[in-house]
């Protein structure tokens, strides 16, 4: 892990998996509060749609940020 200082982290395997695990569950997490936020200022409108609508809407805005990652 490099902090663009000069100074160099060696994690192990297990500690960068879990880390890696760890921030796709905070990025999941991300797109379930983008999600109830859209839900929630949907409110203002005569058609409001469901909280698995506005879910899935939140879920197609981040594809491009979790297919990002693997290309990286």
């Amino acid at each position: 892990w490099n902090f663009g200082d000069g100074n160099i982290l060696k994690l192990s395997l297990f500690t960068g998996f879990a880390m890696a695990i760890l921030f796709y569950g905070v990025m999941l997490a991300g797109v379930a509060i983008m999600g109830r936020v859209i839900w929630w200022m949907a409110r203002n409108y005569s058609r409001r749609p469901s909280l698995a609508h506005c879910m899935v809407f939140a879920g197609y805005v981040a594809t491009p940020l979790f297919l990002s990652g693997l290309v990286a």
